[in-house]
């Protein structure tokens, strides 16, 4: 999250609380991978809170290292690939050849990203209320899972063709949009609030589907 370790800290707090009452309204278990998007939010808003408070200019902070390298651990080893699998659990009881598809490419998409993270070395940037994540995207295996990351973490909401998940997709797809052009260097981190706003979104969905028939 952007602006300040105070705001970073809150919505932590925040998601953390919902990411409790997500698990709470489940009453079917495939519906907990979902219901683990507040939780999974509200880590690395907690991350980012850190690297407010051990970043230093002058001097490589330890602390601050880990905290970013679990944050880009969930952003890129798990958002792919727990998005499209959670929307199918959720919405669905077997397995839709679309749907799979994009499990598939999520899943490729964070093992080649988690590859990439592992093999590139990053630098941490604290500036204009941003924290941005130095990362060579220049090579062409990081080019393109750019792309499949966000066909991973956005096309899974228009697949599973449900009017609310159709709308939260929309909201994700506008946040990136937003976040690109005028955060280019912090967007990582800017998208990731803007995603972190729509947790509340995923209560919603659970609310709705508790009056449907249960079952494993």
């Amino acid at each position: 999250m952007c602006f300040s370790a105070s705001a970073s800290f809150t919505a932590a707090s925040i998601l953390g609380f919902l990411g409790f009452v997500a698990q709470r309204m489940v009453n079917v278990p495939r519906q907990r991978f979902l219901a683990s998007i507040p939780a999974f939010f509200a880590v690395q808003q907690l991350c980012e809170g850190i690297i407010w408070l051990s970043w230093n200019p002058n001097q490589q902070s330890w602390i601050a290292h880990a905290a970013a390298t679990l944050f880009l651990v969930i952003a890129f080893g798990i958002w792919p690939t727990l998005i499209p699998l959670s929307l199918n659990l959720f919405y669905r009881r077997g397995w839709h050849p679309g749907s799979l598809l994009l499990i598939i490419t999520g899943l490729i998409t964070s093992i080649g990203l988690g590859i990439f993270l592992a093999r590139t070395p990053f630098g941490i940037q604290v500036d204009c209320h941003h924290i941005m994540y130095q990362l060579d995207y220049s090579s062409w295996h990081g080019l393109v899972f750019s792309v499949t990351y966000v066909v991973a973490t956005i096309v899974p909401f228009f697949e599973v063709r449900n009017r609310l998940a159709r709308v939260i997709g929309i909201a994700l797809a506008l946040s990136y949009i937003i976040a690109h052009p005028f955060y280019q260097h912090a967007t990582v981190s800017v998208w990731c609030f803007f995603a972190a706003l729509l947790s509340g979104a995923v209560i919603l969905m659970i609310w709705r589907q508790r009056s449907l028939p249960t079952g494993c």
